[in-house]
């Protein structure tokens, strides 16, 4: 969940910036929009927060295609990108699932 700061402020300026770069060839660091930010931001931008907000921006269906590729981020050209982002998400899910079952058993050990 978004501040308010991050969605009346940080949100649209990513919004506007974000069509400019369809492509992986032309995609954005993740590092380098947290310092745009942080030049004229009233609060510290990590990239923890710009991630925040590009998930906000595919949850909310603002933007079509966004993909975020490790440290990158950019639109999506083709169906084939988004198909392939899609099973990395998949297996990103499945390992993130094996993770919290082995911690469920750790667990069951203070129980």
């Amino acid at each position: 969940m978004l501040t308010e700061y991050e969605q009346r402020k940080l949100l649209p300026v990513l919004l506007r910036e974000l069509p400019n770069h369809k492509g992986k060839k032309a995609a954005l660091k993740i590092k380098d929009i947290a310092q745009g930010l942080n030049r004229w931001a009233e609060v510290k931008v990590t990239e923890f927060v710009v991630i925040k907000l590009l998930e906000e921006i595919i949850l909310g269906q603002m933007l079509s295609g966004v993909i975020i590729d490790g440290k990158h981020v950019y639109l999506a050209t083709n169906l084939a990108e988004i198909q392939l982002y899609m099973g990395r998400l998949d297996a990103k899910i499945k390992h993130l699932c094996c993770i919290r079952e082995r911690v469920k058993q750790q667990l069951n050990g203070y129980a």
